[in-house]
């Protein structure tokens, strides 16, 4: 590779994945199903070392080694035997930075633990013409540590040594005749040097980074360690299997053979394994769309896991560049190369996996060698490997990060002139396949014809649309708009740019986007208007999306939202809009509207009339009715599937909230999810919301751990989007779950952002911040006012609890109309969990323990825990002989939600009526949650399973498992799977 870095440098912006490795200008996910099905996986094992990673003396990082147990009982009874006189050579082989140089440096710890000597040398590039560097490296650190009396003796006799040590006082006094047979003395002279050392205490020798050292070194080993297996001696030599040939292969056959298992071949870590580095490297979980790049990049490699997660950017959660440590170890293996196979790699680097014999000698074009024998070299080396695509053989680079360092040190020029001469070769073999052709065509530059290019590109950006790819759809469909300016007719053009408009949308870029639904609706003036009317809703949606009720609301009214095809459309845009920006009285006008549409058999139509009633239903306080009307459209939605997805998303986020109304909490985690299809595609924003309503319910089912998790990605999402009320919403409800664990110096903090970012004319932030200032006043004291009271609507749970609150407020301030009027429209809404909060209220106001208590009993049997507890605990708080069972039961239940100021209060409570302040014992009976997680443990779900399929986090499946084991009394997983199997009913 005798090229100088392209204008990309060593770290280029990006790395497309995508039937190739190549730039691209917007990044894509690195990480095909394919690859991802060929890492390894399994448990994740850790043991956390007293040891520094880099023995020979450099800085390094004290952290767990992490899935390596096979490794480390290798090592330990290797360890054991040689500490019992049965001496062994033991073999660590590996790509490089697997971590070898890791396990070694771990090994030196246990060994010095057990009180052996520890000699370590190590070899270098520069050291491959110094004869026996390692070895002499090793020697006189190791004699240089002693007393001059002890090395003395150690010295002593022999003579043979002294071009070895460097020694005088053991130089032979005689004249070398034989360069062989003074070889051979001086080998037995190192013999009889480590013998005398392992005389005084079991000894470790360790060579790391032997492909670098000379033939000598490793003759000079190999008669060490056949010499000392009746010795305390254990000789670790670390190598890069990646290096063939010569006298390290001939090391390593000569130790399978004579020493079954002396050989240890160290592979890439588990998918498992590398999540769990990379939360060690940051001290907290890595965020999804860096664990899935660094993931897909390093390939199980723990350097370059380090590597990447040092280079990224954790603001952006993304993995950017080539981290320098990363592009000179591949370098290094990639110049030793010769010219025909380096050549071969970058063809087969930029092919991906298009690499099949016939592109490939097209890429490299006629050469004198043929690509064949070549091929198989590479393939011997390990750098490249063989796949079965169909019926055709091809080849691709063995590592993710070999093929993007080989790309990254093309020229401009050179890169586009391999992609044009492999986009002409697959044409020409298989013309119909965009998948191949279209990264090709896209970095061809001016080297192809545009027409065919263009053809192309579209044709691969409408299949990335289809399955929801919106990256990859913005990529090639970007290019193609850039290719068909000046090149199709108007039609075509604006045709291209809708479905870019759709895909930067979908990817969250709603600015671009907004430019290309511009370009779009002026250039298609003169086109069909039914298209165009169309094109106005989307850019409405958009804006919505945007936050942006000002450029909304007339693109709504020139899309004239009800009228054409696509009319049931415009008036569910219409609605979303009024939703976010309008007064209840538009609302109600736009969901009469909805309901005012002809009875026809079309799903969308009877999805929208059914809407629109359940809308006006709960508008009228018709609760029980909304829900009913909202079920229709429901079935509806199901029947448009996959032509119009987002229309099941609001009925479902509607039927969210009134399960939860209904006391129904349980049925709600089956409700919040996007519907049918994938709105979120054209509706990035309803992921967030989606994520923020599962946390609002799994607080109300007083799993604060899942509450928390959720909110967590529901903020990432947001804080992507760009859009500060949302992000306002996303932090004031966060902080609502800090103060309800007692973390106020947390919730004060985000709070502090939310009202920044807060516009409190918009009734989102308002009310969010106004519910979360209410619980903090509750907690502390500070004065909070809720401005209005109305019946819940726009977000129904939310809504519920702040009315809810602001009852709770106005008792405490002593303003009984306020209580009367939260009690009246609480009581209005004729739900089950509205009601039972109004009794709430009732015995608050009136001092009836009684009927406070009896509330308490009513949420707990609707499964909300935490607010059951609360209630519980405020009517114990009334009662002027509170039961000991109360304060204890709320005690427990406190404690197991982590709602830390409520156990001070519990306890507070207990202190003054004299009751032991502990929570319940623990019995036998498991909670719902615990037993559906038993279940599903019976079934033989990992942990990550279970957390996937009930919308939990891996730490909340923990936590209710360690409250199962107690609560059973079993000790294994095994044991636990067993019980369930035999006793728990099966909860789906």
């Amino acid at each position: 590779m005798n090229r100088k870095t392209s204008g990309n440098g060593s770290s280029p912006q990006g790395y497309a994945r995508t039937n190739g490795w190549m730039c691209t200008r917007y990044r894509v996910s690195l990480c095909s199903p394919r690859r991802k099905a060929e890492r390894p996986r399994g448990p994740v094992v850790h043991t956390r070392p007293r040891y520094p990673a880099c023995w020979w003396g450099g800085p390094c990082m004290d952290a767990a080694l992490i899935g390596r147990e096979r490794e480390l009982a290798v090592l330990a009874q290797s360890i054991a035997r040689a500490e019992r006189g049965q001496g062994r050579t033991l073999l660590l082989s590996g790509e490089a930075g697997i971590g070898k140089s890791r396990l070694a440096a771990h090994a030196v710890g246990m060994s010095r633990d057990r009180g052996f000597s520890v000699l370590t040398g190590q070899a270098a590039p520069l050291h491959a013409g110094l004869a026996y560097a390692p070895v002499v490296e090793a020697l006189r650190r190791h004699l240089n540590s002693l007393s001059k009396a002890d090395s003395a003796a150690l010295l002593d006799g022999l003579p043979d040594l002294a071009g070895l040590v460097g020694e005088r006082r053991t130089a032979a006094d005689r004249t070398s005749v034989d360069p062989e047979l003074e070889r051979t003395l001086m080998f037995e002279a190192a013999l009889r040097l480590v013998e005398r050392i392992t005389e005084r205490a079991p000894t470790m020798l360790v060579m790391d980074d032997l492909h670098w050292s000379d033939r000598g070194t490793i003759e000079l080993l190999h008669y060490l360690g056949r010499g000392t297996r009746a010795r305390r001696l254990l000789l670790l030599c670390a190598y890069r299997s990646t290096e063939p040939g010569g006298a390290l292969a001939e090391l390593a056959r000569t130790v399978r053979r004579e020493q079954p298992g002396g050989e240890l071949t160290i592979g890439p870590l588990s998918d498992d394994a590398v999540t769990e580095l990379i939360k060690q490297l940051l001290g907290r979980q890595g965020p999804t769309k860096l664990v899935r790049e660094v993931t897909g990049r390093a390939r199980g490699v723990p350097l370059f896991v380090t590597a990447l997660v040092a280079a990224g950017d954790l603001a952006r959660q993304d993995p950017v560049g080539l981290p320098v440590i990363v592009r000179d170890i591949v370098l290094d293996r990639l110049y030793r190369l010769d010219d025909a196979a380096r050549r071969l790699i970058e063809a087969i680097a930029v092919a991906g996996e298009s690499g099949s014999v016939a592109v490939l000698r097209a890429a490299v074009g006629e050469r004198a060698q043929p690509v064949e024998p070549v091929l198989r070299a590479l393939v011997g080396d390990g750098l490249i490997i063989e796949e079965l695509t169909g019926r055709t053989l091809t080849y691709r680079v063995a590592h993710p990060l070999y093929a993007e360092v080989a790309y990254a040190e093309l020229t401009r020029g050179e890169r586009q002139t391999l992609h044009a001469a492999i986009a002409h070769a697959i044409d020409q073999l298989d013309p119909q396949n965009t998948l191949a052709l279209a990264p090709h065509y896209r970095d061809a530059g001016d080297l192809v014809d545009r027409r065919r290019a263009t053809e192309v590109l579209a044709a691969a950006g409408h299949r990335a649309l289809d399955v929801y790819d919106a990256q990859e759809a913005a990529d090639y469909l970007g290019s193609a708009v850039d290719l068909a300016r000046g090149t199709v007719d108007t039609g075509t053009l604006v045709g291209l740019l809708d479905e870019l408009a759709i895909a930067l949308q979908a990817s969250g870029r709603l600015a671009e986007a907004a430019a290309v639904w511009e370009e779009a609706c002026e250039l298609g003036e003169s086109l069909p208007k039914e298209r165009q009317l169309w094109r106005l809703r989307f850019r409405a949606l958009l804006e919505v999306e945007r936050g942006n009720a000002a450029a909304a609301g007339p693109l709504i009214k020139a899309g004239a939202m009800s009228r054409g095809e696509s009319g049931p459309l415009g008036m569910l845009v219409h609605w979303v809009a009024a939703l976010q920006n309008s007064s209840l009285d538009e609302i109600r006008q736009v969901s009469a509207g909805m309901a005012a549409l002809p009875d026809e058999p079309s799903p969308e139509i009877q999805t929208i009339r059914a809407f629109g009633r359940g809308n006006l239903a709960m508008l009228d306080g018709a609760y029980p009715v909304a829900a009913a009307e909202m079920r229709v459209a429901l079935a509806g939605a199901e029947r448009c599937g996959e032509t119009m997805p987002f229309f099941s998303f609001a009925p479902y986020r509607i039927m969210a909230g009134l399960a939860v109304l209904d006391g129904r909490p349980d049925q709600a985690l089956h409700h919040v999810r996007p519907g049918t299809g994938h709105p979120e595609f054209v509706f990035p924003g309803l992921s967030s919301f989606a994520h923020y309503m599962v946390s609002v319910v799994h607080y109300m089912l007083g799993d604060m751990e899942a509450a928390l998790a959720e909110i967590e990605q529901s903020l990432r999402e947001a804080v992507d989007s760009g859009q500060d009320w949302v992000v306002c919403q996303r932090l004031a409800w966060r902080a609502t779950l800090y103060i309800e664990r007692g973390e106020f110096d947390r919730a004060e903090t985000d709070l502090t952002e939310a009202r920044r970012l807060a516009d409190r004319s918009h009734w989102s932030a308002a009310h969010a911040l106004e519910l979360t200032e209410a619980v903090l006043a509750l907690h502390t004291g500070s004065p909070a006012e809720i401005s209005t009271l109305e019946p819940p609507f726009r977000d129904l749970i939310p809504d519920g609890l702040r009315l809810h609150l602001a009852g709770r407020l106005a008792v405490i301030a002593g303003q009984p109309e306020r209580v009367d009027e939260a009690i009246t429209l609480m009581r209005a809404t004729r739900t089950p969990l509205l009601e039972t909060l109004a009794e709430h209220l009732d015995g608050l106001r009136t001092a009836s323990a009684e009927t406070v208590l009896a509330a308490a009993h009513r949420l707990d049997t609707m499964g909300l825990r935490l607010l059951a507890a609360q209630v519980r605990l405020e009517g114990a708080e009334l009662s002027q002989e509170p039961l000991e069972e109360d304060v204890r039961r709320v005690l427990t239940v406190f404690t197991e939600c982590g709602a830390a100021p409520w156990v001070r209060r519990a306890r507070r409570l207990a202190r003054m009526h004299h009751i032991p302040a502990q929570p319940a014992r623990t019995t036998g009976t498991l909670s719902t949650r615990e037993a559906e997680i038993v279940t599903l443990v019976g079934q033989g779900l990992t942990n990550a399973q279970i957390a996937a399929r009930l919308y939990l986090s891996e730490r909340t499946v923990e936590t209710h498992l360690h409250n199962s084991y107690k609560k059973l009394r079993l000790g294994t997983r095994v044991a636990l799977a067993q019980w369930a199997q035999s006793r728990v009913t099966d909860p789906g």
